[in-house]
């Protein structure tokens, strides 16, 4: 039966949600806070399960949402979800549920280029996007059009997601005491390309990468058209990319006594984590400038900046619990219940880690000019940083909760709660950190009667 709810009065303090991102949720208790739950909430809980009566069917066209979507936003699942609770076909007191979300998917991100380099973008579009500009100018006011510039520009911004996950979950009720083991398994993966540094050094004409910049490539020169000749070129490539994986497994074992309306209920988990963050960003930029009627004329600039970071993360956490309901107001579903009940829960984990970053800076610089300066300048600098990051971590969380919800009439319920938790990172370490800087500069004087 539908129910709509006029009276939500939610309180929460201090509110840290550790929830794994694989769990479904029911629209009525994702609008509610999940202080007042539907029955796809308690068909994850290994206790709760046995209240649900019957066949139960959830996909993203019914009550399953992933916990993303938004009500008053344009914002919805691009996920496959689907989630069915039943009692044992020959044993009513057992119940079995099932629950999986898988996604593959691509989302293209907007971008934007500025085509005239006049510093205003002008060209818009999403995930991936191309341009070409020629402009044509009179250089020295001859009414005559001298100077042909060519840019060509390429930006690309695609989030990529791979995931899947799934929930298998069985509960049992014996007269007064009931008992369940739950099983997750889930694999996630996401990847994207936009630069997660500043890159570059900005030098001259060169505008380098900033933190967030899409994936590009730009070309520029300048073309003269009397001699059929460039005065000038120049290059510009920045290739992003940013891969997130992880994979856990988790198994949760509940009992609960009932006493009179009193249930006391303890739970018990273990859980096993794997994480692996990569980043791979590389950027280069160069321009040169011609003096066409001179042979021995050089202004030449390069550089290259790179980024590379790779970090592993593996280990475990266990986690137990307790808490005390009181059901003073029974309703037909589980669900709608009035009850109070405090809690506690505490977690324990250790993990390794290993992490390394390596960012290289490169440039060359060349200028030589025999008619002005009879000199040559060549400039190469050289600038590296290498880090490792290896040890071990441990984790210790806590907390305690209360929640109250009242049925005040078969259409309105009041629910409020609160949370009050505490997390605790501990790290020991052996860190490495290796800095090389090399800068060559080279004069060379040709005219030697000076």
């Amino acid at each position: 039966m539908n129910r709509f709810f006029l009276m939500i009065f939610l309180i929460v303090l201090n509110v840290t949600s550790l929830i794994h991102s694989q769990n479904l949720v029911s629209y009525r208790g994702l609008a509610l806070g999940n202080i007042i739950a539907d029955d796809l909430d308690l068909i994850y809980d290994p206790i709760e399960l046995q209240f649900v009566e019957g066949v139960r069917v959830y996909t993203n066209l019914s009550n399953a949402t992933s916990g993303e979507e938004k009500l008053f936003g344009n914002f919805s699942d691009d996920q496959f979800l689907f989630g069915i609770s039943a009692e044992g076909p020959f044993l009513n007191f057992i119940h079995h549920s099932f629950l999986i979300k898988f996604q593959k998917s691509e989302i293209p991100n907007s971008i934007s280029i500025d085509s005239d380099l006049d510093g205003y973008n002008d060209s818009y579009g999403t995930g991936s996007l191309t341009n070409e500009y020629n402009a044509f100018y009179d250089s020295n006011g001859d009414g005559i059009f001298d100077l042909r510039q060519i840019n060509s520009q390429n930006k690309s911004d695609i989030t990529k997601y791979d995931d899947y996950s799934f929930i298998l979950n069985n509960s049992f009720e014996l007269w007064f005491f009931s008992m369940g083991v739950k099983l997750s398994v889930g694999d996630f993966e996401n990847s994207g390309n936009t630069s997660s540094v500043p890159l570059g050094s900005a030098n001259s004409v060169l505008l380098g990468a900033n933190i967030g910049d899409p994936t590009f490539e730009k070309s520029l020169s300048n073309f003269l058209l009397d001699i059929g000749e460039n005065n000038f070129v120049l290059t510009e490539n920045g290739d992003f990319q940013i891969i997130n994986k992880s994979n856990f497994s988790r198994i949760d074992v509940s009992g609960m006594f009932e006493i009179g309306d009193f249930e006391m209920r303890g739970d018990a988990s273990f859980s096993s984590d794997n994480n692996v963050s990569e980043i791979n960003n590389m950027y280069s930029g160069q321009y040169e400038y011609f003096l066409n009627d001179s042979f021995d004329y050089e202004d030449f600039y390069s550089e290259s900046d790179s980024y590379l970071s790779l970090t592993e993360e593996g280990g475990s956490t266990i986690g137990y619990g307790g808490s005390l309901k009181y059901i003073f107001n029974y309703q037909d579903e589980r669900k709608n219940d009035g009850f109070w009940k405090i809690g506690f829960s505490m977690g324990l984990g250790t993990f390794d880690y290993d992490a390394s970053i390596l960012s290289n800076y490169l440039n060359n610089e060349s200028r030589y000019n025999v008619s002005f300066y009879d000199e040559n300048i060549e400039v190469e600098t050289d600038n590296s940083t290498e880090i490792l990051d290896k040890g071990t971590k441990s984790i210790t969380s806590y907390a305690l909760n209360s929640s109250l919800n009242i049925p005040i009439n078969d259409d309105v319920h009041f629910g409020i709660g609160a949370i009050v938790s505490h997390n605790e990172t501990s790290r020991i370490t052996l860190y490495n950190e290796e800095i090389n800087n090399l800068l060559v500069n080279a004069f060379t004087d040709t005219a030697m009667d000076n």
